[in-house]
């Protein structure tokens, strides 16, 4: 395996070689060659035009505080924000209607998707600490939760049914 690294833009380029032989007896070699960009995975990143954006919230600060409030207390390993809305109206000094109403509003524009009471996970295509694979991995887990969601909300109510008989 050949390696080289480019500290300027800190890119790797990886090779490997493999010697085959095919159907025919014919010995040959194929290489890959493999890109990896170090650099970005202790870091957050943060898309924030799209965010502030996506929500609507240049003028509203108090709005904004709770964004920002979710967003500093995101765990990094998992993207969850841990915190119920009680205690976000608690911790961030801003009233419940309008804590409520953030929620409700960064629910709806899929910013955060509800995994259960007082947990919510963060969408890693607007915010993630890590590489891509980690990304990855957190944009299926975000997916997965959202469908769960999607599915209970749809599913009738057992009541419902009855009365339509």
């Amino acid at each position: 395996m050949d390696k080289q690294y480019d500290p300027n833009t800190n890119i790797a380029y990886i090779s490997r070689t493999k010697r085959y032989i095919d159907e025919d007896g014919n010995e040959g070699t194929q290489t890959e060659v493999y890109k990896k960009t170090y650099g970005g995975k202790h870091f957050w990143r943060v898309w924030l035009g799209d965010l502030l954006y996506t929500l609507g919230l240049i003028n509203n600060s108090k709005q904004l505080d709770v964004v920002f409030y979710v967003l500093d207390n995101t765990d990094p390993a998992n993207n969850l924000y841990i915190g119920t809305i009680r205690k976000t109206v608690e911790e961030t000094g801003v009233s419940l209607g309008t804590v409520s109403a953030i929620f409700k509003k960064m629910q709806d524009v899929d910013m955060i998707v509800k995994q259960q009471n007082g947990v919510y996970k963060v969408k890693p295509n607007l915010l993630m600490k890590g590489d891509d694979s980690k990304k990855q991995r957190l944009v299926i887990e975000y997916e997965k939760i959202k469908r769960e969601e999607e599915q209970k909300h749809e599913r009738p109510d057992d009541r419902d049914a009855m009365d339509e008989n």
